[in-house]
């Protein structure tokens, strides 16, 4: 199937089929190519994964092999309902979901799959399905609004990471989640997964378990970063360039921040309990609304008609090669 050793096993597959385009060089534009299913498969044990997106009868149209050095690139920056990615024939192909949900949820398997053609590293992982804008990156100190969300990681047979139950709860998604980098806000490993991410920037970011605050399983999360607000230091774009937090946006939360640190500074000093012994704050409640995927390769779904695509396709984001 797909040319693929019957070991290889389905990561995951959107569910209600793409529509893909191809990038024409000459004509300097996207053209649509239709309805067609889009998989990602691999192997645990070998480290060795695949995206390919594939006709009603199962045979693959495009194919990118995932790799440590993270060449193919599929990127979410032409819009939230797309992706993009170079095939192993170096061509340019964008598709487009039916949901942003869809996207959204493909895109963290293939931030799971980098991790998995990686051997799993020990460390924290990350790949960015969209830069971002500017050329400086956030660091400790810096305010920040993001969104995000968190799923516990889990395994096949085969050793190959499969997407969990949700360990975070989306954040950010009705109001920005703020807060200060390297202040213990969030746990560690997701702040050392931020570190360098750009205003407008989306990275998957892979915790093992020792990187993990929520349990003794590896977690994966999604980060949309929406704001910056630079501190100490200048950033090198200007404000045309990079949307920047003004005072006035983030001036309420840095405000609540130092009455807070200055209230438990004098509770410190009295010898004061916590308020609320035994909660922790920054601990998420756990849900268990998502199921992991998986499966073999003979039980994808066959490509479903997606809409119509919209009327201008947005440019590419990759430079033809």
């Amino acid at each position: 199937f797909f040319g693929m050793a019957s070991s290889h096993t389905l990561l995951h597959a959107a569910p209600s089929g793409v529509t893909l385009y191809a990038f024409d060089v000459a004509l300097n534009k996207f053209l649509s190519k239709g309805s067609v299913g889009c998989a990602i498969i691999g192997n645990g044990k070998l480290n060795q994964y695949q995206l390919l997106c594939y006709s009603d009868s199962k045979s693959p149209i495009c194919t990118t092999t995932l790799t440590a050095s993270n060449e193919f690139q599929y990127n979410v920056s032409q819009g939230p309902s797309y992706g993009s990615f170079t095939s192993d024939d170096k061509n340019i192909w964008s598709v487009s979901f039916r949901a942003e949900s869809e996207a959204h949820i493909f895109a963290v398997h293939v931030g799971l799959a980098y991790w998995g053609c990686q051997g799993k590293p020990p460390n924290v992982t990350q790949y960015d399905i969209a830069n971002g804008n500017g050329a400086q990156g956030i660091s400790n100190g810096d305010y920040v609004a993001i969104k995000y969300t968190g799923w516990y990681v889990k395994e096949d047979d085969q050793g190959m990471p499969m997407l969990g139950d949700i360990c975070d709860p989306p954040k950010g998604n009705d109001k920005l989640f703020k807060f200060q980098m390297g202040q213990g806000v969030v746990c560690q490993g997701l702040e050392t997964g931020m570190l360098g991410m750009k205003k407008e920037g989306k990275r998957v970011i892979v915790l093992p378990p020792a990187y993990s605050a929520t349990s003794p399983q590896s977690c994966v999360y999604v980060v949309e970063l929406c704001k910056v607000k630079w501190e100490g230091r200048h950033h090198s774009t200007t404000s045309s360039q990079v949307d920047v937090m003004s005072e006035s946006s983030f001036g309420g939360y840095i405000a609540a921040e130092s009455a807070k640190k200055d209230l438990l500074k004098r509770l410190g000093a009295q010898g004061s309990q916590p308020l609320f012994p035994g909660m922790d704050p920054h601990q998420p409640q756990h849900t268990s609304h998502l199921s992991p995927s998986g499966g073999s390769p003979d039980r994808l779904p066959p490509p479903v008609p997606a809409p119509p695509p919209p009327a201008a396709h947005p440019a590419p984001t990759l430079a033809p090669y």
